[in-house]
């Protein structure tokens, strides 16, 4: 089976997302005629205003099923679809979480063949799905029969309707990541990057990244794309557990279809990080460092964390924070915090959840100094490391995840407000 390692993508839409195990998981055409369905509540309200809570965490109404794809976040709404696991593709439902309400909505199912590995953003109206690998036909559904494919779509769920867009330039079976620069989706993988205009229907090509790497740190800070760290592509001669990992990385800027350098942070280098874009800095932590393999403590968890300035280019370095080093955590900017929770601390210890530590930290730039979240309401034992998590703008949102088994049996939904 093949691993790839999905990117965290922060900045116009706060989500975070990383997945480290591989078991879950220019063309022109004008806008074909749209497909609808019908649904039992339909938003049109961009935004919905939370009220301030109290600090604090509640349970959220668990999801019908386990949500492991699509997962963006519209302003007002959660948007994700099932998961499936190891061989199998997942499902085509399509769910809505609204904090507001605290309901969950069904939306129209997703319209073209199952598929694996592809990235999603959304637009402000709607939400884009391209790239992956697609199953064969409508009733294939295994993961190891898929094929690259150029196919894409969108959802309006004010309308509850999809409908297909232009192809890819080219099949992208791997892409690590989809940005929303207020204009175009910008979908990458290790050497190509495309673009996506909504309002054109077209898509162009761009500047090839300078590097290939997996499992980069990526925000977008409303004129750039900054890419950190990783570790070198996985290719077939290469072996997973001796891959090297990177301390640097480099912004694309769309406008100028231009790459520039970032220079090495003065942490250590690694995989897997965790970042925020604070609208001047980019803040990340945790991840894993090079040689052995995720899990062993060879390739042990990363605890130290850095912020970079893209004005100045310049770094500085992060207090310690009161959290064990860990990878596959959660981490969203709330405009005043960044805050860090859940994640593995790789144990290998008799008991298998302890490695999957339920706490979290706060950071604030301003003070430059950590504080601990309060504990989390027990739930039934989930990966957390496959959960996703957005700000709403008063709470910190965590959902989906699987069973620690990995086997789709109890979504986990938990909400943190900062009280602040």
């Amino acid at each position: 089976m093949r691993r790839a390692s999905r990117i965290t993508i922060v900045g116009l839409v706060a989500i975070s997302l990383v997945t480290i195990a591989s078991c879950s998981s220019g063309s022109n055409s004008s806008k074909p005629p749209r497909t609808t369905s019908t649904s039992s509540r339909v938003s049109t309200t961009p935004t919905t205003a939370v009220p301030i809570a109290p600090e604090g965490w509640k349970v959220l109404s668990q999801a019908p099923t386990v949500l492991g794809r699509y997962r963006v976040w519209t302003g007002h709404e959660y948007i994700g679809g099932p998961s499936g696991c190891c061989d199998d593709l997942g499902g085509s439902e399509v769910l809505a979480y609204n904090p507001a309400t605290l309901d969950w909505r069904h939306l129209a199912p997703f319209p073209l063949p199952l598929r694996t590995s592809e990235v999603a953003a959304w637009t402000g109206h709607e939400m884009v799905v391209v790239g992956g690998r697609e199953a064969r036909s409508a009733t294939d559904t295994t993961n190891s029969d898929a094929v690259p494919t150029t196919s894409g779509t969108a959802l309006d769920p004010s309308t509850n309707t999809w409908h297909t867009i232009a192809s890819m330039p080219a099949p992208m079976d791997l892409p690590l990541g989809a940005v929303w620069t207020g204009k175009e989706v910008i979908v990458f993988d290790q050497t190509h990057v495309y673009l996506y205009a909504p309002t054109t229907n077209r898509w162009r090509t761009g500047a090839p990244p300078p590097f290939a790497r997996d499992g980069m740190t990526t925000v977008w800070t409303g004129h750039q794309m900054l890419l950190w760290g990783g570790s070198d592509a996985l290719t077939p001669e290469s072996r997973f557990d001796n891959l090297a990992v990177h301390g640097d990385g480099a912004a694309y800027d769309p406008a100028a279809d231009r790459w520039t350098t970032i220079p090495a942070a003065p942490v250590p280098a690694r995989t897997g990080a965790t970042a925020v874009w604070t609208g001047r800095q980019m803040i990340l932590w945790g991840g894993t460092g090079g040689g052995g393999t995720v899990g062993t403590g060879d390739r042990g968890p990363l605890g130290k964390g850095a912020a970079y300035d893209p004005a100045s280019r310049s770094w500085r370095a992060l207090p310690a924070s009161p959290l064990k080093a860990r990878f596959g955590h959660r981490m969203v900017w709330t405009g005043h915090e960044a805050i860090v929770w859940g994640g593995s601390v790789a144990s290998n210890g008799p008991d298998p959840l302890a490695g999957y530590p339920r706490d979290g930290a706060a950071y604030d730039p301003t003070t430059n100094s950590w504080r601990l979240l309060p504990p989390a309401p027990p739930t039934p034992p989930a990966l957390l490391t496959a959960l996703s998590a957005v700000w709403t703008g008063t709470t910190m949102l965590l959902i989906g995840g699987d069973t620690f088994n990995a086997q789709a049996t109890g979504p986990l939904g938990l909400a943190y407000s900062p009280g602040r």
